[in-house]
């Protein structure tokens, strides 16, 4: 019987992942299938994020907030957050290497451990401020705050609500009303 290993497997980089059709993500190298697409409530759940984020910054110039875009980490890792709170840019990119200031995760089932675990260590390691999981299953987010290079989990909650000190835009942002 033979024996694999790890250096078998393909490794894929940014040049391959361009070309690929359809919505992928490439995490060490591995490509994860970004299908089936969001069904209805995570793509309201997420309307609801983009809307109380862009009606909070919206005298804000420094800052914008983003559908999946691609965030190339490395040459080998390039992941689509569902929402992000960025850093504007000077002009048109198809990517951003900048960590977004926050992240927000809604949790499907295919994405549900690669978000917990996965993407958790990949943001904390990119210096991502603020992540957030929203869980549509149990109604509830958690936000965790980067401190001292690791998260700490500042609120885990159905309906509370949450200060993003980001600046020059600091902002409250209600979890009652993302459902």
């Amino acid at each position: 019987m033979a024996v694999w290993k790890y250096e078998d497997l393909p490794h894929y980089v940014y040049d391959d992942y361009e070309k690929w059709e359809g919505k992928w993500e490439i995490i060490f190298g591995i490509p994860y299938s970004k299908m089936p697409s969001p069904d209805m409530l995570h793509q309201k759940i997420t309307g609801q994020i983009i809307f109380q984020c862009a009606t909070h910054l919206e005298n804000c110039s420094d800052l914008e907030v983003i559908l999946p875009i691609d965030f190339k980490i490395s040459e080998d890792t390039v992941v689509q957050p569902d929402v992000s709170v960025l850093y504007s840019e000077k002009e048109d990119v198809a990517f951003v290497t900048r960590p977004p200031i926050i992240i927000f995760e809604i949790l499907s089932d295919s994405s549900r451990k690669k978000d917990i675990n996965l993407k958790y260590r990949i943001y904390e390691q990119a210096r991502v401020n603020y992540y957030v999981i929203v869980d549509p299953v149990d109604k509830t987010s958690s936000v965790f705050q980067l401190d001292k290079g690791a998260y700490k989990l500042m609120l885990k909650t159905e309906s509370g609500e949450f200060d993003f000190n980001i600046m020059p835009c600091p902002f409250k942002f209600d979890f009652g009303k993302i459902w």
